[in-house]
């Protein structure tokens, strides 16, 4: 669950590469199946686009990411 959602920032996820460290920022976004159309998600603009920003899109009545 987000806590604080700064600068589209939803989570910083850890990873190890080449033995090294690498902090990817995280968005995401989730449909549950109570939404009127839980497979659509709406427009967003990222604001500052960088190498290390993903989103991961959830659906819930689907169960994918």
């Amino acid at each position: 669950m987000t806590l604080v959602d700064d600068q589209q920032i939803g989570c910083v996820v850890r990873v190890e590469v080449d033995s090294h460290p690498m902090y990817i920022d995280a968005q995401v976004k989730a449909r549950s199946t109570d939404a009127e159309q839980p497979g659509t998600f709406a427009a967003l603009m990222v604001r500052d686009p960088r190498p290390n920003f993903m989103f991961v899109f959830y659906s819930e009545d689907t169960g994918t990411y």
